[in-house]
């Protein structure tokens, strides 16, 4: 139970982080698009070390099932992002956690 109290506190410093970066990287200029696009990369990549040190685990999903992970995954890391990052253009920072 431990590692589950420790795994949901990084999860929620996470959030709180990015979103504070992206709204600094809004403020620098970049746009809201190439933000979501690499905080997408850098969930992709992370799932996949996930994946593969999980291995055994995965092997567990059939190759059917593959395709509603990817098309589940993709509206929560990649679109969900992009509505919070435009969220975050239009707000502060601290009015944009209430996004998260």
């Amino acid at each position: 139970m431990k590692i589950g109290v420790i795994a949901t506190v990084i999860a929620s410093l996470s959030l709180a982080a990015f979103t504070v970066l992206i709204k600094d990287g809004l403020n620098k200029g970049l746009h809201p698009l190439s933000i979501t696009a690499s905080l997408s990369i850098i969930v992709v990549t992370l799932s996949a070390i996930y994946a593969i040190y999980k291995r055994k685990e995965v092997k567990i999903i059939e190759k059917k099932q593959w395709v509603y992970i990817f098309i589940i995954g993709f509206i929560a890391t990649f679109l969900g992002r992009v509505l919070t990052t435009l969220g975050t253009f239009y707000t502060s920072a601290i009015n944009a956690g209430f996004f998260v």
